[in-house]
């Protein structure tokens, strides 16, 4: 498995290549806005406008993390394509997301 990263937040790339070395999974960093071809491409959303991201390519899982209280940022994302997570969701999940799982976990 391959994971990309899209964007400079050097904290979310440390959580990205620690989750990633657990399952066994490559990281690449990329500045953008082309998101290169991988099986889960992680865009920093507040680094990279939606707007302004290539397309996403076939076959690539996009994940977008964005700031919670932002839900424009979140709706232009998914117009581009790109399947919003927030933040809290994107440190506390991380391992799932890259996994496949598409679902957030139940509540205790």
């Amino acid at each position: 498995m391959h994971v990309a990263v899209v964007g400079a937040d050097l904290m979310a790339q440390a959580r990205v290549r620690e989750a990633a070395a657990r399952i066994g999974a490559s990281v690449t960093v990329h500045p953008g806005p082309d998101l290169p071809e991988a099986d889960v491409v992680i865009v920093d959303l507040e680094g990279v406008a939606p707007e302004a991201l290539g397309p996403v390519p076939i076959g690539s899982r996009a994940l977008g993390i964005y700031p919670h209280k932002d839900a424009s940022l979140a709706d232009r994302a998914r117009r581009a394509g790109v399947e919003p997570i927030p933040r809290s969701r994107f440190a506390r999940d991380l391992d799932r997301l890259l996994s496949g799982d598409r679902n957030p976990p139940s509540a205790p």
